[in-house]
C-alpha cells in the first residue's frame, strides 16, 4: 500500500545500486544497454497508460508479468533522474543539434547511437519531447521534480500497477491533479533517459 505520509527515508532510492546512486547516469546506461531498448520500453509504458486510462482495454496476463518487471525500471529511472535533476547545472555541455539538410532532422547520432535489430533510427526519435527537450532533456527531469516529488512518484507507479492488475481506472485508485500531465512526464521521462544515455554513453 502506498504511503500516506512521506518521511526523510522515502526520499533514499530504493532501485538503484551503490554505483548508481554516485553516478545515476549509470543507470540510464544500463536500462537501455543492458535490459530493454526504448522503444519497447515506451510500448510497455503507453499500452500500461492505456490499460488504467481507458475502459475495455483489458491487459493479458502475459503483460501483467513484462510490467511486473517493467516498473521496477520505471523506478531506477524516476530515482535517477531525481538525482541529476539536484546536480549544478553548469558543469554540464551544452548540446549541439546537428541537422540533416534534406530532412531537417537531427543526425541520428543524437537520438539513436547505433544499429539495433528489429527497428530503424526513426523508431528511436522522441514523440513526445518538444524542441527545448529535446536540446536539453534535463528540462525533464526539473519538470517531473516540480510536478511531484520522489516519493509522490514511487507511489503513483504503484498506483499505476495496482490499478491495471485489479481492472479498476485509475481515477478510481487514486486522486491526481492531472492524470493526464501525470502519464505524459512518464513518457518524456523514458525518451529523455534515452538521450542522456545515448549523448553521454
Amino acid at each position: 500500500m502506498p504511503y500516506l505520509e512521506h518521511h526523510p527515508i522515502d526520499f533514499f532510492p530504493r532501485c538503484l545500486l551503490q554505483d548508481e546512486m554516485a553516478a545515476p547516469r549509470l543507470a540510464f546506461h544500463r536500462v537501455f544497454g543492458e535490459e530493454l531498448n526504448m522503444v519497447d520500453a515506451r510500448k510497455y509504458l503507453e499500452k500500461w497508460l492505456s490499460c488504467v486510462f481507458y475502459d475495455n482495454y483489458a491487459p493479458g496476463r502475459k503483460f501483467i508479468l513484462v510490467l511486473m518487471g517493467f516498473q521496477d525500471v520505471m523506478l531506477k529511472l524516476l530515482e535517477a533522474a531525481y538525482l541529476l535533476q539536484l546536480e549544478d547545472p553548469s558543469l554540464r555541455e551544452a548540446t549541439d543539434i546537428t541537422v540533416i539538410k534534406s530532412t531537417g532532422l537531427p543526425v541520428p547520432a543524437l537520438y539513436c547511437g547505433g544499429e539495433h535489430k528489429h527497428y530503424t533510427a526513426w523508431d528511436y526519435f522522441p514523440r513526445y519531447l518538444n524542441r527545448k527537450e529535446f536540446a536539453d532533456p534535463y528540462r525533464v527531469f526539473y519538470k517531473l521534480a516540480r510536478y511531484k516529488r520522489l516519493p509522490e512518484w514511487r507511489d503513483m507507479v504503484q498506483h499505476l500497477f495496482s490499478s491495471m492488475v485489479s481492472g479498476k481506472r485509475i481515477y478510481v485508485c487514486c486522486e491526481d491533479e492531472n492524470f493526464y500531465n501525470t502519464g505524459r512526464l512518464l513518457l518524456k521521462l523514458v525518451e529523455a533517459a534515452h538521450l542522456v544515455s545515448v549523448r553521454e554513453g
